[in-house]
C-alpha cells in the first residue's frame, strides 16, 4: 500500500468519510498530481522529520496565541516529537 493511502485509510479512526475527505481536498486544491507528487517525494524525505519538527515549531513559537495551549517545555518536547513522527509519516 502507498504511504498515501495508508493515510487515507485512517480516516474513519477520525470521523472523516469520503466527503469529508472531498470537500477538504477541494479546500487545498489538492489533487491527484499532489499525490503522485508526495509518493515521488517520499524516499527523499524520510530523513528530514525531526528538521520540519523544528521549522513548525520555531513557526508556532513565534504565535503567542498558539504557544499558550503548551503548558511547559517537556510538552513542548513531546509536541516536537509527535510533529517529527508525524511528518515522517506524511512522506
Amino acid at each position: 500500500m502507498k504511504q498515501i493511502d495508508q493515510i487515507f485509510a485512517t480516516r474513519p479512526k477520525f470521523g472523516v468519510d469520503e466527503t469529508d475527505s472531498s470537500r477538504r481536498k477541494d479546500f487545498l486544491d489538492f489533487t491527484e498530481a499532489d499525490i503522485h507528487l508526495l509518493n515521488q517525494l517520499h524516499g527523499q524525505l524520510l530523513g528530514f522529520g525531526d528538521e520540519l519538527a523544528a521549522v513548525f515549531n520555531d513557526f508556532v513559537k513565534s504565535f503567542p496565541e498558539i504557544l499558550s495551549f503548551v503548558p511547559d517545555k517537556e510538552a513542548l518536547a513531546r509536541l516536537m516529537k509527535s510533529q517529527s513522527a508525524y511528518f515522517k509519516s506524511l512522506s
